[in-house]
């Protein structure tokens, strides 16, 4: 891209052309080595561990803090996450935050305004251009919010929330929109990125194959990113009994429809479970109530909790 050639119309890959925007940018920051990568490497990960502890915090203490080196050391060192640079590792922090917003406003009872909307939107836009398959967790999401609302009758809120959503989106789509019609090349992108990966990527074969991708998904989940695994699994049981109906219901329902548009598909390379890195501190958020929370009920000054943390970096 940097040299003039136009993904999808010159090259071919089906990923997202976001993707190839931050590996531009970071070839520009070094061009015989992968540090310019490295660095969003530290963005992105920087981003989802800051927002999984706003995240851990809407259910525990401060002291919860000294959890989230562990969650950083099981997401870069597990099988899935391998060499890093892989697009689910990139969209880990907009789904980290767009969970945060959502699950901040159900927390206070409130509904969603205009900036939380249209930032869901831009998130949601950006995971988009980066690889549409991991969008699943806005459309659980926006399922539950859809069944609120008509139940609730505050259809002037979902239209709001939706419209707002969809500028969003279409805020983050639109320079690249431009960029290929400029280099006449927009039929290129929808044809490679949406076609090829809609018709010709997944793999369906028999009565139940859906069903069993989704089995293999799992076997496949366990086999590349073990510790991942349980703690999602661990926090779905949280979600059962742990938590509040509304809390529940939206967070159980956006695991697994992550999940389920991850792997539905019948691929199942083994980077792909990376992007459940974002549900795994529901995990932790179990494991702290269970071990760790009377250890600092009686611990007036927090300066130990950050001292610890430090130590543990």
């Amino acid at each position: 891209m940097m040299n003039g050639l136009v993904p999808y119309r010159d090259l071919f890959e089906q990923k997202g052309p976001l993707l190839y925007f931050i590996h531009g940018i970071a070839w520009l920051i070094s061009r015989q080595s992968f540090i310019g990568v490295y660095c969003f490497e530290i963005i992105s990960m920087t981003v989802f561990l800051f927002y999984s502890y706003r995240i851990m915090r809407l259910y525990a203490s401060r002291s919860i803090l000294v959890l989230i080196p562990f969650l950083g050391l099981f997401s870069c060192t597990t099988n899935a996450f391998y060499a890093g640079d892989s697009a689910e590792e990139f969209c880990l922090s907009f789904l980290t935050m767009s969970i945060w917003i959502i699950l901040n406003n159900l927390r206070k009872g409130s509904e969603l305004t205009m900036k939380n909307s249209l930032l869901i939107g831009v998130f949601s836009g950006c995971i988009f251009l980066i690889k549409f398959s991991l969008l699943g967790m806005y459309l659980g999401w926006y399922s539950t919010y859809l069944i609120h609302c008509i139940k609730n009758k505050r259809i002037g809120n979902l239209a709001k929330t939706t419209v707002c959503i969809g500028i969003g989106v279409i805020l983050v789509v639109i320079p690249f929109t431009i960029y290929f019609a400029y280099n006449h090349a927009v039929t290129d992108w929808i044809a490679v990125y949406i076609g090829n990966n809609v018709f010709n990527y997944s793999v369906v074969e028999g009565n139940n194959g859906f069903l069993n991708n989704l089995l293999q998904g799992v076997y496949n989940f366990i086999k590349h990113n073990e510790i991942i695994y349980y703690l999602c699994l661990t926090g779905l049981i949280l979600m059962l009994f742990g938590m509040k109906g509304s809390d529940r219901i939206n967070t159980g329902v956006m695991l697994l429809s992550e999940f389920v548009l991850v792997y539905i598909g019948g691929r199942h390379l083994f980077y792909y479970s990376v992007i459940m890195d974002a549900f795994a501190l529901f995990g932790l958020i179990f494991f702290y109530r269970l071990f760790i929370a009377d250890l600092f009920k009686k611990q007036s000054n927090s300066r130990c909790v950050y001292s610890f943390t430090i130590s543990l970096f």
